[in-house]
């Protein structure tokens, strides 16, 4: 792997991250509004918030890593663009194949990781969710 390999590597994960966290933050903002007055209206302490926000943040980042992924590689494509490296990578002999190389590997990367997601960690964090949730109501129909 060349320096040019990890350097657009480290660009696109970089970005990547940055759109990731940002939507994450966003549509767990929009998440967490509804799910906090509902537990804490019945009852229920910030840590069982706490526990139900981290167990459904697997479902969430399966919307998340493809969009993060399409705008880190437009964002890091059109910034390489506008300030000619991409134009700088042609002129030293570098073809257009070479330069795809990185994007390729960040696409797998990237793709591994839903395959993850998809796989096992959504549906392990998804059974626990609903045991906990099943312990919940449970709990509040004994208060009562």
């Amino acid at each position: 792997m060349s320096r040019i390999d990890r350097y657009l590597l480290a660009q696109f994960f970089m970005h990547f991250a940055f759109f990731a966290l940002v939507l994450v933050i966003v549509f767990w903002i929009n998440r967490a509004v509804l799910l906090f007055d509902r537990l804490i209206g019945d009852g229920q302490t910030a840590l069982v918030f706490l526990e139900f926000t981290l167990l459904s943040l697997p479902r969430l980042m399966t919307t998340v890593v493809p969009i993060a992924t399409f705008a880190g590689a437009v964002y890091v494509t059109n910034r390489l663009n506008n300030e000619s490296e991409l134009t700088a990578m042609l002129s030293i002999g570098s073809g257009p194949w070479r330069i795809a190389r990185p994007v390729i590997a960040y696409g797998a990367v990237t793709g591994v990781l839903m395959a993850v997601l998809m796989n096992i960690l959504v549906p392990a964090a998804q059974e626990r969710l609903s045991q906990r949730e099943i312990e919940v109501s449970q709990n509040i129909t004994a208060r009562l």
